[in-house]
């Protein structure tokens, strides 16, 4: 009568089968994802003809040594309040809705837009002159937009100081 077997003896496969197993799960995968895969390589033409592939390259083999100076240069004092400042004025832009931080980003270029191109005037304002120019309507609109900026930075003040 036969003993039993105690351990399965699995065929082993040769380095070169185990390649030619590899290359066609490979092509496989490229043949399913072919769309992709053009695309990335469309990617990483551009990025080589513009130089920075080369550049992301050399970035990552000196990592290590391009890390350690960048994390040397921003621990300096002089960098790192311009870090924290930065991270404070990233902070007070992601509390804006998207169309409040827009319009006011129109609003300031065309501000100083017209702050650039102003001329000083042939004789100095009088008072008269002042109030004649209230009666511009897009002077009269910014003198609103100012006038609801200062009740908003007195709104939170009072706040603060109660």
């Amino acid at each position: 009568m036969a003993k039993p077997t105690n351990t399965v003896v699995r065929p082993v496969k040769t380095p070169e089968e185990e390649r030619a197993a590899a290359l066609e799960a490979l092509l496989e995968g490229a043949s399913d994802n072919s769309v992709a895969l053009l695309e990335a390589v469309a990617l990483l033409q551009s990025l080589h003809q513009h130089g920075i592939l080369e550049a992301f390259v050399a970035l990552f083999q000196k990592g290590d040594d391009v890390l350690g100076i960048v994390m040397d240069t921003l621990a300096q004092p002089a960098y790192s309040q311009g870090v924290k400042n930065a991270l404070t004025l990233a902070q007070t832009f992601s509390s804006f809705e998207e169309q409040t931080l827009a319009r006011a980003q129109q609003m300031a270029v065309g501000g100083i837009q017209a702050f650039a191109s102003a001329k000083p005037p042939a004789k100095p304002f009088g008072v008269f002159d002042l109030l004649r120019a209230l009666k511009d309507p897009d002077i009269s609109a910014g003198l609103a937009a100012v006038l609801g900026l200062l009740k908003g930075i007195g709104a939170i003040q009072r706040k603060q100081n109660s």
